[in-house]
């Protein structure tokens, strides 16, 4: 992690104070990149409100007009959360601004030098457990969504999510902030999969099913070593037979392992799954890809 700091701060001198604005170059020229807090409003356990700054880099197209929303969002690495920047997924969000979003990536609370108290972590195999876990990630989505709507920049109207491994994307939709209007999900692979019984995972699945009808694209590798592709279609079946909206896309094989499809290297594959699919559904922005 040593490394991405050092990259983080010579990508901009003084990224935490007011956000700054960059250039950006190459393939990403006629894009704007923005470092800044998010000062996103949450209730305590007590009724009252507090205020968590959150991390965010915001990439989007400098030609002066509103773009629809794209939020980027990581699942959850409770061994490391305390280290991880919003630079891990930096690539990614400059493809969706090249492609004509304004496009976030951010990290929620406690995370990084995102402030608040981390409490994603589950303590017993319970639906319950993981039901509130997956809202407290999609209160912090919705937080982001609601302030980048006062941009001048940004057209709410039209927003999407983009979940890597998790991260509260199926609580959101099924509880979906106004202008959300497509989800995709790369190897969501909640823990509720991998540690308890399947009537667990059969049980928290459904109930995201009943009241998801926002289209969402899941998409996993025939290799992704972390989790098996007879469980993730289960569990994809129980979403979409009490009501969810979704579609299935197992890739290839990606290089040695595919559940980091969603990254850098997978630039040329990844993002003609999310372009197809946007397109499919009436979503991709006027300014194509």
């Amino acid at each position: 992690m040593r490394t991405t700091k050092v990259i983080t701060a010579l990508f901009c001198l003084l990224p935490l104070l007011s956000g700054c604005g960059i250039q950006g170059l190459g393939p990403y020229s006629g894009l704007v990149e923005e470092r800044m807090m998010l000062p996103a409003q949450f209730k305590a356990d007590d009724g009252s409100t507090y205020t968590a700054n959150l991390e965010a880099i915001v990439i989007r197209p400098n030609d002066g007009r509103k773009h629809p929303l794209a939020v980027l969002n990581m699942g959850v690495a409770a061994l490391l959360y305390d280290e991880i920047r919003p630079d891990v997924q930096l690539d990614q969000t400059r493809e969706f601004a090249r492609r004509g979003w304004v496009a976030i990536t951010f990290t929620r609370r406690g995370w990084g030098h995102s402030e608040g108290t981390y409490n994603e972590s589950v303590t017993k195999c319970e639906t319950a457990e993981y039901l509130r876990v997956g809202r407290r990630a999609a209160e912090d989505v919705r937080e982001v969504v609601r302030l980048m709507d006062e941009k001048a920049y940004v057209d709410a109207s039209k927003v999407i999510v983009v979940g890597w491994v998790g991260g509260g994307s199926l609580s959101l939709i099924a509880d979906p902030p106004p202008g959300l209007a497509a989800a995709v999900i790369f190897a969501g692979s909640e823990s509720v999969l991998l540690r308890c019984p399947q009537k667990v995972a059969n049980e928290v699945y459904s109930t995201y099913g009943r009241t998801s009808h926002i289209p969402t694209l899941w998409v996993y590798s025939e290799n992704d070593h972390v989790i098996s592709e007879d469980l993730i279609r289960r569990t994809y079946t129980f979403f979409t037979e009490t009501g969810g909206n979704g579609e299935f896309l197992l890739a290839p094989p990606f290089p040695i392992d595919g559940h980091s499809l969603f990254s850098l290297q997978g630039i040329p594959v990844w993002t003609r799954y999310v372009d197809d699919f946007l397109e499919k559904h009436g979503v991709a922005p006027q300014s194509g890809r």
